[in-house]
């Protein structure tokens, strides 16, 4: 990708309340995103050269996305301790966090079965609808 096309899109970021772009082909993943609240200049992009993939080789994946606009929190309640981490092993129906919304706590529950490889959104951040929350390998 250009140099010209992620300007492009770190302006198009900068106009929006999304908070995280994330752009995979077979040859790069670009990812640029930015610290709610934050100064909407302190953008960091990140590439990633990623090496001509074979068929079939990468492994199936898929994001647990938020559902609701509000606080996201990893664990049950404020201030407790995260019900999942990077590595551990979620299963269908399994609370992964939860969303405060309007005084109102609604659970994050896996919607498949694998191991999180990716989490996007810290402990007591705000959420947009549909924002992706981690990222799942599928077993």
């Amino acid at each position: 990708m250009k140099t010209e096309e992620i300007n492009g899109l770190m302006s198009v970021l900068k106009k929006t309340s999304v908070h995280h772009i994330e752009i995979k082909t077979p040859q790069a993943r670009i990812r640029i995103s930015r610290t709610p609240g934050a100064d909407a200049t302190a953008l960091q992009p990140t590439i990633e050269n990623v090496p001509p993939m074979q068929e079939n080789t990468a492994p199936a994946v898929e994001d647990i996305c938020s559902v609701q606009v509000g606080v996201f929190q990893r664990g049950k309640g404020k201030g407790g301790a995260a019900l999942v981490k990077v590595g551990d092993t979620v299963s269908t129906g399994m609370q992964v966090g939860s969303v405060l919304s309007m005084g109102v706590v609604h659970q994050v529950k896996s919607t498949v079965n694998g191991t999180v490889t990716e989490i996007f959104v810290e402990n007591n951040h705000p959420i947009e609808y549909g924002q992706p929350i981690m990222t799942v390998e599928l077993s």
